[in-house]
């Protein structure tokens, strides 16, 4: 009998198949331990929606409200995306809800990131063990088989994902194209796109009703905002990009909140990119950007 480890043995490789499009959310309104959100669930059903529209797929179900527990939010990640996901595919990783910046002091103050899954425990200045480590998270969400993984984080604190790595806030304002971005998509990549800077909080609501501010510019950009002069697709970065011009925009001068969305990369990534379809730039769409709305 002996007490080490067997070696684990490599899975076998899957099939070939075609590559995939995968969307998967999370979103929290009914927290019994933390304030409540209206949006946090609107917008991740619709976001699921949207990039349904954009060709998509779901091979999980939402979690949504109760169903988004701690333990569900990590076997989301290790169990069910890491089953059915192969090495060609894209993810896209949706989060709406709390998120929290807890603070500990010894020889000097150190900060941890955490999205809060529903059965959280409430904040009383301790790490709760309930918390959903955002470092831990992206961990488990970068060692997926996709080539391309982008996450976006709607939650109060959430640019500290990016306090430890790269961020980029110049991005090139051509247009992408599928052949211009071939180089790119055979490069790996793992981004993030955050609603909020590491010291501020994220607004639960907006202009767009039903939505909230970050969410809300999103939805705005695949849904034409991003399509103009002719562009039928946008990388990562430039939805990234997109959404800290517009969401700044929307409050300069208006409020005396302040949200800056940020973007950058996590853990794996080998400067890729993740390319987006847009759904064509429509009269509402228009308007809306025409008005400052």
């Amino acid at each position: 009998m002996h007490r080490d480890l067997e070696t684990e043995l490599l899975p076998s490789r899957p099939r070939v198949r075609a590559a995939r499009s995968i969307i998967a959310v999370v979103g929290i309104d009914h927290y019994p331990a933390w304030p409540r959100l209206t949006n946090a669930v609107n917008d991740a059903v619709a976001i699921s929606w949207l990039f349904k529209q954009l060709g998509f797929t779901e091979v999980t179900a939402p979690l949504l409200n109760a169903a988004a527990t701690c333990e569900a939010m990590r076997r989301l990640v290790t169990d069910d995306l890491g089953r059915r996901l192969a090495p060609d595919d894209s993810l896209v990783l949706f989060f709406a809800g709390h998120g929290h910046t807890h603070t500990s002091f010894g020889d000097a103050p150190v900060k941890t990131g955490c999205v809060i899954p529903v059965d959280a425990a409430s904040p009383d200045g301790y790490l709760a063990a309930s918390w959903l480590r955002l470092d831990a998270w992206l961990k488990d969400i970068a060692l997926l088989p996709p080539r391309h993984i982008l996450v976006i984080v709607d939650a109060c604190h959430s640019g500290i994902a990016l306090c430890s790595h790269h961020k980029w806030r110049d991005v090139g304002s051509g247009a992408a194209d599928a052949d211009q971005q071939n180089p790119l998509r055979l490069r790996r990549s793992r981004r993030i796109i955050t609603s909020a800077l590491d010291t501020q909080r994220a607004m639960d609501g907006g202009p767009y009703p039903g939505h909230s501010l970050f969410t809300g510019c999103l939805i705005e950009g695949l849904s034409g905002g991003l399509a103009e002069a002719g562009r039928r697709a946008a990388t990562g970065s430039e939805i990234g990009l997109y959404l800290q011009r517009r969401v700044t925009s929307y409050l300069y001068g208006a409020s005396q909140d302040k949200q800056t969305p940020d973007f950058g990369a996590f853990e794996y990534d080998a400067r890729g990119e993740i390319l987006v379809p847009i759904l064509p730039l429509d009269s509402t769409t228009t308007s809306r950007r025409a008005h400052g709305r």
